[in-house]
């Protein structure tokens, strides 16, 4: 199966990890929403790339050292506020639609949110379409120790050797590779994958198990192209 991720929902039409984004990502028949979670200062989980709020939003300063009352003073674009993952948990749960949960913790280690995501996601009922993914080691390790059926899978940006990926393998599902690595017996999906050449190549790829692109409308109409041919 190879499926087919709404980047952070939809931006080539929406805000980036905005509610909306995530509306129209569902309603129109992705596979799957890649989001990224962080966590206040005052330990609610929301849901930015950034761990600044300067690019997306009309304010600045860093999630880590906002209340949610203080980061919910600033607007994305659209007008909206950061969303909380409680509610986009709750938008995911009545669809069909997977969900990669990005832990950013690259930079900032948010105390407890392993712990913390996998409890919502299990009370919301969502775990059995969820894998977890991050660039940290050390996240994935405590992952595994808190939800360890979970899929989990590793994002990198290097390409050859990836010692992190040699180390973690036995817990893995996939890795998230930027480039595909046709020496690396393992499933993979592959970030951000945006150019129709790009994603036609990956869809003939050995263990490509899917993208993340930006553009899923189009990912989607090249894969329908593809299956009407071998029809």
């Amino acid at each position: 199966m190879f499926d087919i991720y709404g980047h952070r929902g939809y931006p080539v039409r929406f805000p980036e990890n905005s509610m909306a984004s995530f509306n129209y990502t569902i309603q129109h028949g992705a596979d799957g929403i890649e989001t990224d979670v962080q966590q206040t200062i005052d330990g609610a989980l929301v849901i930015m790339h950034d761990e600044l709020i300067d690019r997306t939003t009309n304010g600045n300063g860093w999630i880590k050292d906002m209340t949610l009352a203080e980061l919910h003073q600033y607007q994305l674009v659209n007008g909206e506020q950061v969303p909380l993952l409680a509610d986009v948990l709750d938008l995911l749960a009545p669809t069909g639609i997977q969900l990669n949960l990005e832990f950013k913790t690259s930079k900032v280690h948010y105390p407890g949110i392993e712990a913390a995501v996998h409890q919502l996601v299990m009370a919301k009922k969502m775990a059995g379409r969820t894998v977890y993914s991050s660039f940290d080691a050390d996240t994935l390790r405590r992952l595994h120790t808190v939800a360890p059926h979970q899929p989990l899978a590793l994002l990198t940006t290097k390409t050859g050797e990836i010692p992190k990926f040699d180390a973690l393998r036995p817990i893995l599902s996939a890795l998230h590779v930027e480039h595909y690595q046709p020496q690396i017996d393992f499933p993979q999906r592959l970030w951000t994958v945006d150019d129709p050449l790009e994603i036609r190549s990956a869809m003939g790829d050995t263990n490509v198990a899917g993208i993340i692109t930006d553009d899923f409308e189009r990912a989607m109409q090249i894969r329908q192209s593809r299956l009407a041919m071998r029809a």
